[in-house]
């Protein structure tokens, strides 16, 4: 049976969000993740980073089970189709946790997502 032959369209998103999940949400240095997820160097994660390999089962397996900066793990759903969040967040948080990841993702916003939360926002402070 013939290999499927590599969509670089999908690559491309994996790519994109991998980078987003370890950069936004993980914090961890290439070096640090490479160690975390059992490679010996980096060059992998460059590899993937650049849109030229991708993690195995292994390492996606590795990857869910780390622990994200604000108590959440990576969600390998989103991962790999984009539908849900990047994180998934434990059960049972108290709400002045809540309040205090919220604080923490809006720290990570990029300038076009500060922009659209403030128009949201002062939409819904606008009297009906």
């Amino acid at each position: 049976m013939p290999r499927t032959k590599r969509d670089p369209q999908a690559l491309k998103q994996l790519t994109e969000r991998f980078t987003r999940l370890v950069d936004r949400y993980l914090e961890l240095s290439d070096r640090e993740l490479a160690e975390a997820l059992g490679y010996s160097g980096t060059t992998t994660l460059s590899r993937v980073r650049n849109g030229d390999a991708f993690l195995d089962i292994e390492r996606l397996i590795r990857l869910a089970e780390l622990e994200t900066q604000s108590g959440g793990r990576p969600n390998i759903h989103w991962l790999l189709t984009g539908h849900g969040e990047p994180v998934l967040r434990p059960e049972g948080q108290s709400r002045r946790d809540k309040k205090e990841r919220l604080i923490d993702q809006v720290k990570r916003l990029e300038e076009p997502e500060i922009d659209a939360l403030t128009k949201l926002l002062t939409r819904r402070q606008e009297p009906s």
